[in-house]
């Protein structure tokens, strides 16, 4: 959760925006931790973004640890591999 928060803050993200973080499309490069949010309140019917991309800089540094590599790698382990409902209708958010 503490890794979630620290995202949310360098990402400056709202904790509903958490909720809309497509996972199959969150990634950890050498530069960044990107991902993409396909729910927030500025997308959805009516309005002109369907998603919006987020980033967090490689940069961003918590008393010289990696906090992005081993919090996504707790992120991406099978034991928080769980299945989340998709919406087929996208516009329908």
């Amino acid at each position: 959760m503490f890794w979630l928060c620290l995202v949310m803050h360098w990402a400056v993200l709202r904790s509903d925006d958490c909720q809309g973080i497509d996972a199959s499309r969150l990634s950890l490069t050498a530069v960044c931790l990107k991902g993409t949010l396909t729910k927030t309140k500025t997308t959805g019917p009516g309005r002109h973004t369907l998603e919006v991309p987020f980033f967090v800089s490689r940069d961003c540094v918590l008393s010289g640890t990696d906090w992005l590599e081993v919090g996504f790698q707790i992120w991406v382990s099978t034991d928080y591999q769980i299945k989340r409902a998709r919406r087929a209708d996208k516009t329908a958010w």
